[in-house]
Formats: C-alpha cells, structure tokens, sequence
C-alpha cells in the first residue's frame, strides 16, 4: 500500500515519527499512535471526553481479536441501549450498509465529477469505515479520518475482515495533518452539518486537494419535509436554533448538540464564500440497494420524489424541501 506524508496539523510543517508518536519540533507537540492509529486531534469535541474516551477504547481493543465488526458495534458506546429501538436499530442498519451505499455514492461522484475517480482519497468523517472500504477498490490510496477514536478502531476492524487496505487517522476537519495538494478527491458525507466551522473545513479541503481535484459533499436539508435523520425527529429544522434541543429532548430525550443543518440557501451561501472555481448543487439520486433499508413510508415516497426531483417545473420543490444535498466543489 502507498503512503503519504503527515504534516502538523497547526503549522503544516513536517513532523518526526517514531513507533509511539508524531513529534512537531516547531509547535514542541507530540501526536500518539493508538492501535495503528495517529491521533492528530488539536481539540476532541464537547461530545467526546478524554477520560471516558480512553476506557472505552481500552474495552473495545479487548474484544477486538474475539468479536466481528458487527459484534462490536454493540460495544460502541454511542449506541446507547437506552436510544428508542427503532432509532437504535436504524443507526445499526446505518453501520451495516455503509459500504454498499458508498459504493452508489461513489457512482454518483464519477457521474458528477466526469472525470474517472484516480490517485489518493480522503474521506472526512469516516466512522466505521464504510466508505473508505469502497473507495479502496477505486482509488491508489485511501484514507479515513474522523475525530472519533471509536468509530476508527471499528473501521479498521471493517477493514481487516473485508481485506482492504487504507490509513486511519483521527483529526479535527478543521486542521487537516496533510501537505498541501495531497488529494485528487476529498468526500465528507454527513459531515459539514457538524463542524462549528463548516467554512474552515472547506478551506482546508481547498488545501490539500490537487489542482483539478474535487470534493465531495452529501448532507441532509435542514427545511426536509422527511424526519431529522439523526434523531428521527419531524420538523426539527424549521425551529429557531436555540429552539431545537429543548424540542429533541421533549420529543426523544436525546440531547441534539453540534449539529446544524443547512437549507438551499444557507449552503449556497457557504459555497459562494470558498476558493473553489467551480461547485454544483445535486440532487441526489436513490438506487433501490440504499432504499431497501428504509422505513417503508420513505420506500413509498422514493419514486415521487424522482419523478419531481427530474422535473424540470417541480424541481425547486425538492431544492427547498427534499431529504438532502450532493455537492462538488472543484479546485481550479
């Protein structure tokens, strides 16, 4: 497998390695290595506490050699047996067709991009790894990252038993720990509707991708008529901000933090703000493997929305008020 060069997250320099860590001499910042894994990581989330964090990688690496992928998906803690089953059971189904919907998505890229995917892959927010499994068919290098250690110990069990190969690493979107132009395509899905700073992300992405290179955006539309997808929650976008975790935790007693969806507009708006010569709003396309896995009501409604979606009158209807948005950004 290929490699690639890390550079400091903060200063973009270059960095000394050993077996145990990442060492910045500039910054005097030492980056460890956890399962394999560099953790490059200048902040780690108010949902994600060190100390809780560590107990719970240290209970997942003990069950790692003896359980399968799916099986230890029950030891992740952020499947909480105290969710609602049925939201539970989607996040799990979630996990489980991560693969095979990247793989439609990654057809849709190609489609999109019209140019053949290529080169080295970068995908932000990886999670347990779904998409980095099928890129790694595609592309010469693949790499995941995402801010979560969890969610990267898991990936790299997905990739153990399904024979592919990638690197994985956990950082911030924001401060990326690559040399400039080290990407021919970027994917972040499910991803900018998380960041405090989705304009940063973009700007880092505009960095380490080649000229040429794209980026690849897939998030839900905040004025949805469909439920919230992470909560399952109807309505929850068309609330003021401050409004919307008291509603969630009305309705789901769930907290509803560090997510903020964007509309049409909001997106577009962020769009226009980057250094990219070129982006394009999608509307995307359900192949029936990804619909398979939805709640029947979504499977009914799935052809309308295609039949409005490629109607050249009805199609703002779903710009303003569909499930979600594909984006590609090109970098001039």
């Amino acid at each position: 497998m290929q490699s690639i060069v890390f550079a400091c997250p903060l200063c973009h320099g270059p960095l000394k390695h050993d077996t145990q860590a990442y060492i910045c001499p500039r910054d005097k910042k030492s980056y460890p290595v956890t399962c394999g894994i560099a953790d490059f990581r200048v902040f780690h989330g108010e949902t994600i506490k060190a100390d809780f964090e560590q107990s719970s990688v240290a209970r997942l690496l003990s069950e790692y050699t003896r359980r399968s992928f799916k099986e230890l998906i029950e030891l992740d803690p952020t499947l909480d047996p105290a969710l609602p089953s049925g939201l539970l059971a989607r996040r799990r189904l979630h996990i489980l067709g991560g693969v095979t919907r990247a793989r439609g998505w990654l057809g849709n890229i190609e489609r999109l991009y019209e140019a053949s995917p290529r080169g080295r892959f970068l995908e932000l927010g990886c999670g347990t790894g779904g998409f980095v499994v099928a890129a790694s068919d595609v592309f010469e290098l693949a790499v995941g990252l995402d801010i979560d250690l969890l969610r990267l110990i898991l990936a790299k069990k997905q990739l153990e038993e399904t024979g592919r190969q990638a690197i994985l690493i956990a950082a911030n979107a924001q401060f990326l720990p690559f040399q400039e132009e080290s990407f021919h395509m970027v994917v972040g899905s499910d991803v900018i509707e998380h960041v405090e700073t989705p304009s940063q992300v973009m700007q880092e992405a505009y960095r380490v991708l080649q000229s040429e290179g794209a980026i690849f955006l897939a998030t839900p539309n905040r004025w949805s008529l469909t439920p919230e997808p992470h909560v399952n929650v109807w309505g929850v976008g068309w609330l003021p901000r401050a409004w919307r975790e008291p509603y969630v935790r009305l309705i789901r007693k769930l907290p509803y933090r560090n997510i903020c969806l964007l509309n049409w507009f909001e997106l577009r708006r962020l769009l226009a703000q980057t250094h990219f010569h070129r982006w394009r709003i999608f509307l995307p396309t359900f192949p029936s493997e990804h619909t398979a896995r939805l709640p029947w009501w979504a499977r009914v409604a799935v052809p309308l929305y295609h039949a409005l979606k490629d109607n050249a009158a009805t199609k703002w209807l779903i710009y303003l008020f569909g499930p979600m948005f594909h984006v590609v950004c090109i970098k001039k």
